[in-house]
């Protein structure tokens, strides 16, 4: 992975002044919540760079290096050193492994999309997002106060659509507001070649965990600790569930 180098960078145009206005605000929230800088990953041309740096954020962007396509250095551990800044992520419908491997190896607590939105599942990236929209689900929740702009993209069936995102507290617990009956719960213990089960918090969509441990809560025989793997991650919550209510909550784990 090679750091940017500026030239003929094309120009993010919004297409009407409302957009604008909107994009304004987008980028003053970013500058504000940026005091270290940022680190992007998936430049590409550099629009978005040259767009923050202009508003006196400093930018270190990087990409896979155009001459051999090779990645000199993993996004994850590019992304990993620089803790104290913003990631932005960019290109999300052509770069959806790069992003995911970057975000995997971040360790900030902020975080600026800049990429796709798909008209039929409402979620950043086309279908080859590499896990990176349920990543987002997991751990992180659009910032608040910070409006969603999207617009039109020449040569694109889906929009360019900038959001701002902040790290989820780890200790706060997630409610479940549905789930899995008695049956379907205890079925998914049976290992991960079991069918998953799916819960649905009560912000986002509906998290699909592969179930590994059931303990009792009580003796009416309704309400369980768990612990689970979400599905096609590393990554793992534990939490309370009665299969009675259907409802419970959860926190991530290391």
């Amino acid at each position: 992975m090679q750091e940017h180098e500026s030239g003929n960078v094309p120009q993010i145009t919004p297409p009407d002044s409302e957009s604008a206005a909107a994009f304004e605000v987008v980028l003053a929230a970013i500058a504000e919540g940026s005091p270290c800088g940022v680190v992007e990953i998936s430049a590409g041309r550099g629009s978005a760079a040259a767009l923050l740096r202009q508003r006196g954020i400093i930018v270190d962007a990087f990409d896979i290096d155009p001459r051999d396509r090779a990645l000199k250095h993993a996004p994850s551990d590019v992304a990993g050193l620089y803790p104290e800044r913003t990631l932005v992520l960019c290109r999300l419908d052509a770069a959806g492994a790069m992003a995911r491997d970057a975000l995997d190896g971040y360790r900030g607590d902020a975080l600026v999309l800049i990429g796709a939105v798909s008209e039929h599942t409402g979620t950043a990236g086309d279908d080859d997002n590499h896990g990176l929209v349920d990543h987002l689900r997991f751990a992180w929740e659009q910032a608040a106060g910070v409006p969603v702009v999207s617009w039109p993209a020449p040569g694109h069936s889906v929009d360019t659509t900038v959001t701002m995102w902040r790290r989820r507290d780890p200790h706060q617990p997630i409610p479940i507001v549905d789930g899995p009956d008695k049956d379907a719960f205890f079925a998914s213990l049976q290992g991960e070649s079991a069918d998953p089960v799916t819960f649905t918090p009560r912000w986002g969509k509906g998290l699909t965990v592969h179930v590994l441990q059931i303990e009792r809560e009580d003796g009416s025989g309704e309400c369980w600790n768990f612990q689970a793997r979400v599905a096609g991650t590393n990554q793992y919550i534990g939490g309370f569930y009665s299969t009675r209510r259907r409802t419970g909550s959860y926190r991530r784990r290391a």
